[in-house]
């Protein structure tokens, strides 16, 4: 038996034990109304440390222009650019996200356009990390990262 099939066993038994003994063998203490039946519910919560194995980080583009078409033909160059410079890294899952624009106004005048575009990288946890933030940064900048479990380790243990 390993140690946390044991340990749950060991849970199992004393919750069990506890339970028939204060309400069942001892009518004392029982209620006064009829058992209808036994009822016995158990939680067991078993975890485990294991590392972050998978990365996603967010950049994005904002651009302002006269036009909503000179804004968009801003984003969509860069946006261009960032994926062709990841086109040598074919493990790296890349995501556009969130477009929109939308115009700018001061003093209830239509001053300019401003729009911006995301881009969700995903890739594993491992050294060599900083290439790919160089080879990104001249189009698009950083936004946040997150660190996670990927489905694939989550599978193997569980």
């Amino acid at each position: 038996m390993t140690t946390n099939t044991s340990k749950a066993y060991i849970l199992i038994s004393t919750l069990f034990s506890a339970y028939f003994s204060i309400g069942v063998a001892n009518p004392a203490l029982a209620n006064d109304t009829e058992l209808k039946g036994n009822q016995v519910q158990f939680s067991i919560t078993e975890s485990q440390n294991v590392p972050n194995d998978s990365i996603s980080m967010t950049f994005n583009r904002v651009a302002e222009g006269t036009s909503p078409q000179a804004v968009a033909n801003e984003i969509n160059l860069q946006m261009q650019a960032a994926v062709r410079a990841l086109k040598a890294y074919p493990d790296i899952i890349t995501q556009t996200t969130q477009y929109n624009i939308h115009p700018v106004y001061k003093k209830q005048v239509l001053s300019h356009w401003r729009g911006q575009q995301s881009l969700v990288l995903t890739l594993e946890n491992k050294p060599g990390l900083v290439k790919v933030l160089t080879k990104i940064q001249p189009y698009l900048a950083y936004q946040s990262m997150q660190f996670s479990v990927s489905d694939a380790l989550q599978d193997k243990i569980l």
